[in-house]
């Protein structure tokens, strides 16, 4: 998906890619999406994540969205 290039600036997770961890670590949104005030980075990647997968709170779950292709 686009954007899923980018990658972290620090932390633990620093130099991976929003692509790379939301497929390994997908646990990794749910932590973060219900952290108190996360800094702009991670805010930046939670709505990264919401713009390209289906979020299933309730288990946990992201699903890729496709695209559409258009005939």
């Amino acid at each position: 998906p686009t954007g899923g290039h980018k990658k972290f600036p620090s932390g633990t997770l620093k130099g991976k890619t929003y692509l790379d961890v939301t497929l390994e670590n997908p646990e990794h949104f749910f932590s973060v999406c219900h952290g108190k005030a996360p800094p702009k980075y991670l805010t930046e990647y939670v709505d990264w994540v919401r713009s390209n997968f289906d979020v299933d709170d309730k288990n946990k779950k992201l699903t890729q969205r496709v695209a559409k292709s258009t005939i």
